[in-house]
């Protein structure tokens, strides 16, 4: 019996070590995050922390007992990769980047992986990888935009040639989707005579990639009250229409609320994508514009 309890006691002890190491690193990481978030300009600072805190959990779940998944989020801008020999960091607006080794115990390998802003880091039986899921949780059920229920619609559309990968063509073919997908709903174009109706501004435009996986970033103003409203519901709704259209989340959908302020409703969808992946969304182009505006009819307004 004595072999037994010695060795009970050791894995317990391990047990415990190994539990305390994550939770420490995680308790750093809280103050670490705090800083990153409040210089940002300071990405040197940043890419060195997420290196060196991400190489010290994946060590720490290596000796805690059975499978483990943790949530690590990123400040905006960062991407991680991991391999069995180091954790790598980039920053994709600025292109710098770091790595710091990673050290093994026997029996453990790591799965190369790569992710940005939500990872899961998981262990399952010997093997850590690092995910990053292709629908990210979002809410069910999106409220009511107040400020257009019950109010007619009407649409504008226009098409700026960005600095992206998409070219004015692939633009316009999200445009005229978006158009069709107004027009099936019977919302008619905004002139000067719809006196009655809430113009709905869309701006279709494009942009350099910020992360490998690629982004549809949903821009709007900053507003108050109804208005501010309306513009959550929207892209709550957005998002939701996509993960049940879609098989897979291609890219990332973003929102990017700016600094200027304004009465009307005025969205820009912009496709920050690479190259590569132009084909997938033109391929798609239909899906985003009839999610998007769906959300908008379904979000309060009405339809003739």
């Amino acid at each position: 019996m004595r072999p037994r309890i010695k060795n009970k006691k050791a894995m317990n002890e391990r047990l415990y070590i190994a539990i305390t190491s994550i939770i420490l690193v995680l308790v750093v990481g809280i103050t670490f995050l705090v800083k990153v978030g409040s210089t940002k300009d300071n990405v040197d600072y940043a890419l060195d922390y997420y290196t060196k805190d991400l190489a010290l959990i994946v060590e720490a779940m290596q000796a805690v007992p059975g499978d483990v998944r943790l949530d690590y989020p990123l400040e905006q801008g960062f991407y991680v990769s991991i391999t069995a020999h180091a954790v790598k960091v980039a920053h994709t607006p600025t292109g710098q980047s770091k790595e710091h080794p990673l050290h093994l115990l026997p029996g453990m390998s790591v799965k190369d992986s790569d992710g940005d802003e939500l990872l899961e880091l998981q262990k399952a039986g010997g093997t850590i990888t690092i995910k990053m899921p292709d629908a990210r949780p979002q809410p069910q059920g999106c409220p009511k935009a107040t400020g257009l229920e019950g109010k007619q619609l009407s649409y504008e559309l226009k098409v700026i040639t960005g600095q992206g990968s998409l070219s004015t063509t692939d633009l316009h073919t999200l445009k005229d989707e978006l158009e069709l997908s107004f027009k099936m709903r019977n919302i008619p174009e905004h002139t000067t005579s719809l006196t009655n109706h809430v113009p709905i501004s869309v701006t279709v435009t494009t942009e350099q990639a910020r992360t490998p996986k690629g982004e549809i970033i949903i821009r709007r103003p900053y507003a108050a009250d109804d208005l501010e409203n309306d513009y959550e519901s929207i892209f709550c709704a957005f998002t939701e229409h996509l993960q049940q259209d879609l098989a897979a989340m291609p890219f990332i959908i973003t929102e990017d609320v700016t600094t200027y302020t304004s009465t009307k409703h005025h969205f820009t969808i912009s496709a920050a994508i690479s190259p590569n992946d132009r084909a997938a969304f033109t391929a798609d182009a239909d899906t985003y514009a009839e999610a998007f505006v769906k959300a908008i009819t379904e979000a309060g307004g009405s339809t003739p």
